[in-house]
């Protein structure tokens, strides 16, 4: 009967132990996913879809920068920078950050070809229509040419 009854505890002790290893391993993951969210969306002036959505609907004029926070491609950093040393305003669009559907639903609304569509990427948008972009960006030669043909220091 003593014998049973200690099993009985030590099944208990054991599930119990179970249990809180899983809440931990469960916090651990929350932490982690949150950790890595921050680490993606830090940067300043970031932009959803639903915004941008309501910019050209409002025939505003911006320009985004889209990128992938992840991607090994060194020119994301070194554009992003260069365009703040420029002054230039501009939003960052973290791919990231976004599913396939709200992918496709940019690439519409914005009217790119997502055949030839690719990343870094400016997009100057004027009066609510795309006017002009750059895609795979990969020097600051061309950045220049970009921002000095559509005057983009005047975008407030």
């Amino acid at each position: 009967m003593i014998n049973k009854i200690k099993e009985i505890i030590k099944k208990k002790k054991m599930r119990n132990i179970i249990i809180a290893v899983f809440i931990i391993f469960i916090i651990i993951l929350v932490i982690i996913i949150i950790n890595n969210k921050r680490i993606v969306s830090d940067d300043k002036n970031t932009i959803t879809y639903d915004e941008i959505y309501n910019m050209i609907n409002n025939k505003d004029t911006f320009l985004i920068y889209y990128y992938n926070s992840k991607s090994s491609n060194k020119n994301n950093i070194i554009i992003k920078k260069y365009l703040d040393e420029l002054g230039i305003k501009y939003f960052n669009y973290n791919d990231v950050l976004i599913d396939r559907d709200e992918y496709n639903k940019f690439i519409d609304v914005i009217d790119i070809n997502k055949e030839v569509f690719g990343m870094p990427a400016l997009i100057y948008i004027r009066n609510g229509e795309m006017y002009g972009n750059i895609i795979n960006i990969d020097n600051k030669e061309l950045v220049d040419k970009f921002i000095n043909n559509y005057d983009l220091y005047t975008i407030k």
